[in-house]
């Protein structure tokens, strides 16, 4: 009887799935991008192609502005939502009926804003953060998620091509057999997926001049779970980006052994202290700017737009309550995306203060350790 309660709520109203806002307007555009150097390594032995990505791009148009003519576009694409509310454990209808909400995009001059890089987790997919990437878009950053084929859950790509990846508990297929594993080349592959894609934001004539105006030069990576290594990946690898954040996440990749001398900054769960002594080691590799800080009361998938979907929809999801914590879904969403923006304003503006005094807004935060690399202020 609740699944079908909820099943019928599902389809009989439209819910729009909104994180807190900033004062820009956002627009959004998915662009499809083939690496023409690369072959894919995941692609089956009879049908080998070049290295494709899918990117959401969520753009700043104008700010305080009090009217746009807006449009909403589907949370998730049909085959998509089926396919991540399957390896969720969630009936299948969860994300029917789904809408996000933006501004069409605007003609007038952009200001010079710098550019975030999102990158999701294993078995993941792009699609479940983006209110929390709008969000991040609409206090002046134009931010990219991407999708890492075959190792997401399910790649819908415009063309109605459907790549499909390991599901976390089949490491067994073939997929999994070329490294779709912990522990594998992954991080290295998704690093150079990203690379890849800076190639792409930096060269004028590429994305049908969607970034022109933007600041190219100020280029921050974060991910959840396997993202999180993944931005720790592209900090250590690629120059051109000048941090990292990983939201709960194992660094599988070469910067657990080598270091990094780019800033990083880690989230973790509400975790043991096996995980909290994982990251005070790491913690202990990164000779520059650097914070770890843990949130109360948080799971591993506190990070995404899933506790603030599951709680717009009012719906709890017996099995789930340790993935995703006993924190609220809209509080964890708010304290993400102070997180995010304290980060942001120290590599884009060089300011101390959100950083240094985030436990004193966040309640629920507590911060192992702390260096700037500069005084508080």
């Amino acid at each position: 009887m609740l699944a079908f309660l909820f099943l019928f709520f599902n389809i009989a109203q439209a819910i729009v799935v909104s994180g807190p806002s900033g004062p820009w307007s956002v627009s959004h555009k998915v662009v499809e991008l083939t690496d023409e150097s690369r072959w894919d390594p995941y692609a089956p032995e009879d049908s080998q192609h070049k290295r494709r990505i899918l990117t959401s791009l969520f753009i700043p148009t104008q700010k305080n502005q009090k009217k746009c003519q807006t449009e909403k576009v589907d949370y998730m694409p049909p085959k998509t939502r089926v396919g991540a509310a399957k390896t969720l454990g969630l009936p299948n209808t969860t994300f029917e009926g789904l809408e996000l909400e933006f501004c069409k995009a605007s003609t007038k001059e952009r200001a010079p804003l710098p550019i975030v890089i999102f990158s999701p987790g294993f078995s993941s997919i792009r699609l479940l953060s983006s209110a929390q990437a709008k969000s991040l878009a609409s206090q002046g950053n134009v931010v990219i998620t991407v999708d890492h084929p075959y190792d997401g859950t399910v790649v819908e790509f415009p063309d109605g091509t459907v790549v499909y990846g390991a599901s976390p508990n089949d490491i067994n297929d073939e997929v999994a057999e070329k490294g779709v594993k912990a522990g594998s080349p992954l991080p290295f592959v998704r690093s150079e997926d990203i690379s890849f894609l800076i190639d792409e934001i930096l060269e004028p004539s590429s994305l049908g001049g969607i970034l022109d105006g933007f600041d190219t030069s100020k280029i921050f990576v974060y991910g959840h779970s396997l993202g999180g290594a993944t931005s720790a990946q592209v900090a250590l690898n690629d120059d051109r980006v000048l941090g990292g954040l990983d939201l709960d996440g194992k660094l599988y990749g070469s910067v657990s052994e080598a270091g990094l001398d780019t800033p990083l900054f880690v989230v973790g769960a509400d975790s043991t202290e096996e995980a909290a002594s994982y990251f005070k080691g790491i913690m202990g590799k990164v000779d520059a700017a650097k914070m770890f800080l843990t949130v109360n009361g948080t799971g591993h998938m506190s990070f995404v737009d899933l506790p603030l979907v599951l709680s717009l929809l009012d719906f709890t999801a017996p099995g789930l309550e340790r993935s995703i914590g006993a924190i609220d879904g809209k509080r964890i969403t708010s304290i993400t995306d102070d997180i995010l923006g304290a980060v942001t304003s120290f590599l884009f503006k060089g300011k101390t203060r959100s950083l240094c005094q985030l436990e004193d807004k966040v309640e629920e935060a507590v911060v192992v350790e702390r260096d700037l690399k500069k005084a508080c202020s």
